[in-house]
C-alpha cells in the first residue's frame, strides 16, 4: 500500500494530537472535520472562482504511554503551513492559550512517509480512511513521471514492474592492498 500512496503527489505529512483524549471514532471525527475545513477554507480564499482539490489519507495511531490515538495523516492541500496549523487548532477545540500537537511537514516522497502511514492498514487497533473532495484518486497523479521512478510500465491492459537490468561484466580494476 505504501507504493501506492507513493504515486500520489501529496503536498504534507501531518502529526495530529490533542490535549485530551482521542479514541478510535473521535480519531475518525476529527480527520473527516479537519479535511472539510481545509477545502472550505481554500473555497473562501479563491471566492468560489474554482473547486480546490484536496485529499487525505489518514491513519489513527494507539499512544504507547495512554489510552488514546493520534493522527498522521498524507494530505494534498494549497494552504499554508500557518493556515493548515490553525484549522488544527479550531478543529480540535484547543481553548484560547492552549496549543494542539500539530507538525506539519513538506511532503518528499522518497523519504518514506506514505510506507511509515501504511503499515497501520494490519494494526487491530487502528482506523485509517481517504477522502477527496473536488478531485478524483487520478487527478493527484503524474503518470508519466510517477510511474517512472516507481519502476511501472503501462502493459496491455494492466500495469507492470519494470525489469532491472544488472550488469555482469566485472571491473577489471585491481585493489591494492
Amino acid at each position: 500500500m505504501g507504493q501506492t500512496l507513493d504515486a500520489y503527489n501529496w503536498s504534507y505529512f501531518v502529526t495530529l494530537t490533542t490535549k485530551h483524549r482521542m479514541t478510535l471514532k473521535s480519531a475518525r471525527r476529527y480527520a473527516t472535520v479537519y479535511t472539510n475545513k481545509i477545502h472550505r477554507k481554500e473555497t473562501e480564499l479563491n471566492g468560489g472562482a474554482y473547486v480546490p482539490k484536496v485529499a487525505s489519507i489518514w491513519f489513527a495511531e494507539e499512544h504507547k504511554q495512554k489510552d488514546s490515538f493520534h493522527l498522521h495523516m498524507l494530505l494534498y492541500s494549497k494552504l499554508s503551513y500557518s493556515s493548515l496549523h490553525a484549522l488544527w487548532q479550531l478543529t480540535s477545540g484547543a481553548p484560547k492559550g492552549v496549543n494542539q500537537y500539530c507538525k506539519i511537514l513538506n511532503y518528499i516522497k522518497d523519504y518514506g512517509a506514505s510506507f511509515y502511514v501504511a503499515k497501520y492498514v494490519v494494526k487491530k487497533a487502528s482506523d485509517w480512511d481517504l477522502q477527496f473532495i473536488g478531485c478524483k484518486m487520478d487527478d493527484l497523479i503524474d503518470y508519466e513521471k510517477d510511474f517512472d521512478r516507481l519502476g511501472v510500465v503501462e502493459g496491455k491492459n494492466t500495469l507492470v514492474k519494470k525489469r532491472s537490468v544488472t550488469s555482469k561484466v566485472k571491473s577489471k580494476r585491481q585493489v591494492r592492498q
